[in-house]
């Protein structure tokens, strides 16, 4: 510690008095802690029988069937609980014995049902952020039945959901407290407040595919801005993480399928764009097949120079419907690693490629395309950013030697931004070699 809190503290006896009883304070707080983490948890095989039996019993034949389970799912959960109140999974526990009661009240709109849902969610409210997802619908309902009791204004309802938002940031059930949220707000005819959500989501969840799925769902078609996001196999083994080993590039990725009508014709419509703009950007194809080389020999056989991805699930892949939802569909994803998402009128052909809004069946989308691509110099200037040159561009030591030849690799501004994409590969290669 500094100079002057040893000082402060050598003078103040009060202080060393004090410590036997904060060490013993903490002790007993570590003491008790344990014994919690430590009591006895229900077996997570009996959380599991429950899951299945109410998940059985709701594909009944007959409601009285339905029933029956549903309500025998919440008698044993019930005792289960009861016996070991302390469990800290208790709470999964209790999401099941929600999820039986509203298939109850699904099946039986009574006051009883009605009631107990309540008291079951009146419990769940009360986990832990580890629980959030789970919690989470609980706490919506408790809120609307609030609000309804009390008759609550719409300046009320959105204020009541503002707070409920905020509790929910950071959690695992931030995004799916924003998808609840955008519905409310729309219910409510708060277009303001359900701008500003989407705004949230596009600030904190501009790459999730969940959310971005929502927002197009919710957009009918119209034009939304996301990051392209995921870990993706190439075809020779090495993985690519999106948007960040692709900062400060610009590159098209291409979903297709060897199945489509006029293969040849679709691909070598996107080759055609590439000879007219060389080196502006790269491609990375999507093959949908499943194909052991996805999709290589094809695109060898074709010449073209794109790097082949594995889309595992292919069509029923998370990545396919956040940002295709048909094929063949291209996205050009900016050098920032941002995306223009547009779900195009089915009847687009490829004679019209190269026309402003248009493009091949089922969605090239790449409105001027010429005018999308930024400037390799603007790219350079947020290579330099996003790679963080500029902690240790110009840096001159006390050492000397090697080290100052390794900061010498990296060029400082406006001339680093003249750099080719050649030129600064090898000053990084140098600056690896001499590191090592």
């Amino acid at each position: 510690m500094p100079e002057g809190d040893m000082y402060v503290f050598s003078n103040h006896s009060s202080v060393f008095r004090t410590v036997p009883a904060l060490v013993a304070l903490v002790s007993l707080l570590s003491l008790t802690s344990f014994a919690q983490d430590t009591a006895p948890s229900i077996p997570e095989s009996d959380i599991a029988a429950l899951r299945t039996e109410l998940a059985d019993g709701a594909k009944g034949t007959s409601s009285v069937e339905v029933r029956r389970a549903c309500k025998s799912v919440i008698r044993r959960s019930r005792a289960l609980i009861d016996s070991l109140p302390g469990a800290a999974n208790r709470w999964d526990l209790i999401g099941v014995m929600f999820d039986a009661q509203k298939k109850l009240l699904s099946l039986e709109f009574t006051e009883e049902n009605r009631q107990a849902i309540f008291a079951i969610a009146g419990k769940l409210v009360e986990a832990p952020d580890e629980y959030a997802e789970l919690r989470l619908e609980s706490d919506m309902l408790l809120m609307e039945k609030d609000l309804a009791e009390a008759e609550a204004k719409t300046a009320e309802r959105i204020a009541a959901l503002r707070k409920m938002l905020a509790k929910y940031r950071g959690t695992a059930a931030e995004w799916r407290s924003l998808v609840m949220g955008s519905m409310i707000a729309t219910k409510l005819l708060d277009f303001d407040y359900e701008k500003e959500i989407g705004d949230t989501m596009l600030e904190r969840f501009a790459g999730d595919h969940k959310v971005i799925q929502f927002r197009r769902k919710k957009q009918n078609g119209g034009q939304i801005d996301a990051i392209f996001s995921g870990t993706y196999k190439t075809a020779s083994g090495s993985s690519l993480t999106f948007p960040y080993d692709l900062m400060g590039q610009q590159y098209v990725v291409y979903f297709w399928s060897k199945e489509m009508t006029d293969l040849d014709s679709h691909l070598g419509a996107v080759k055609e764009i590439q000879k007219e703009h060389p080196g502006r950007f790269r491609v990375f194809s999507m093959n949908l097949d499943g194909l052991p080389d996805a999709g290589a020999s094809i695109l060898r056989k074709l010449k073209l120079d794109w790097t082949p991805l594995h889309l595992p699930d292919g069509r029923k892949s998370s990545a396919y419907r956040a940002y295709a939802e048909r094929d063949p569909n291209a996205r050009f994803v900016n050098g920032q690693g941002h995306a223009l998402l547009v779900l195009p009128p089915a009847s687009m052909g490829i004679t019209a490629i190269r026309g402003v809004h248009q493009g091949v069946l089922g969605g090239w989308n790449l409105p001027g395309l010429a005018e999308a691509i930024d400037d390799e110099r603007y790219l350079a200037q947020l290579r330099y950013l996003f790679v963080g040159d500029f902690l240790v561009a110009g840096y001159e030591s006390a050492l000397g030697g090697d080290l100052d030849r390794i900061t010498a690799c990296f060029t400082r501004p406006p001339f680093r931004y003249r750099l080719t994409k050649k030129e600064s590969l090898e000053k990084y290669r140098k600056a690896e070699k001499l590191s090592a």
